[in-house]
């Protein structure tokens, strides 16, 4: 049963590490794939996608992509992102080596 643990915080760091990345190394991505995926969306997954574009101070009516604060919001946030992902790799790795 540890491993399986194990095997979950090793999968969930993994891909919480390359969103991160992405967030920090391209956050005009990040933004284009929100403010579209906001855009369709309906019911709470809309209210979700609003509430992190009003977190982020990103204008749906405009481009927010370029816009250097929304970058830096995106940016921090990519970094908390990769912070956490590294100590779930951390513990997943630990956990998956104490077999």
């Amino acid at each position: 049963m540890k491993s399986a643990y194990a095997v979950l915080l090793l999968a969930g760091g993994a891909i919480g590490l390359v969103t991160g990345l992405i967030e920090v190394l391209r956050p005009a991505t990040t933004i284009k794939w929100q403010v579209r995926s906001t855009a369709r969306a309906r019911g709470p997954r809309r209210a979700i996608g609003m509430w992190f574009q009003q977190m982020v101070r990103a204008d749906g009516a405009e481009d927010p992509r370029n816009d250097p604060r929304v970058q830096r919001s995106v940016r921090f946030l990519g970094l908390l992102l990769v912070g956490v992902s590294a100590l779930l790799l951390a513990v997943g790795l630990a956990m998956w080596t104490s077999r």
